[in-house]
């Protein structure tokens, strides 16, 4: 316990949980666990929070809205009317394909990420993933 208290030095607990290191390059499977969630809360009836979906899927807040917007804007997800920050399936999660998914998670990250050189490995992941062999080595990304 005084060990932790040392490594606040003051600080909050909230403080730092808010503090998550900024992401440059998300997995675009990451969608999988944030889909997951969602789907677990509509199997429920209820909706998700954009906080509790970057907490399953340890990723900061700003990310998983921009990861939420576009699936929302893919037609996957309906935000409830009277909240900015809850969403849930729009239909029913055996009609939503998993190769869908990864389909609006890699148009995303190609758009919004900063780095080119990580991009281009995924767009060549994503381009040969139904032939693992022609990029059968990290060299060849």
């Amino acid at each position: 316990m005084s060990s932790i208290l040392q490594h606040l030095r003051g600080r909050q607990l909230a403080e730092l949980k808010d503090r998550r290191p900024e992401a440059t390059v998300v997995d675009p499977a990451e969608v999988i666990p944030v889909m997951k969630c969602i789907g677990d809360g509509f199997t429920a009836g209820r909706a998700t929070s954009i906080d509790q979906l970057a907490e399953v899927a340890n990723l900061p807040a700003d990310v998983v809205r921009q990861m939420v917007t576009r699936l929302v804007g893919a037609g996957l997800l309906h935000r409830l009317a009277d909240s900015e920050t809850h969403v849930t399936l729009r239909r029913p999660p055996e009609t939503i394909r998993v190769s869908r998914l990864l389909e609006v998670a890699f148009g995303w990250a190609e758009r919004n990420e900063g780095e080119k050189d990580e991009i281009q490995v995924l767009s060549q992941l994503r381009t040969h993933s139904d032939r693992p062999s022609a990029i059968s080595t990290w060299a060849r990304c």
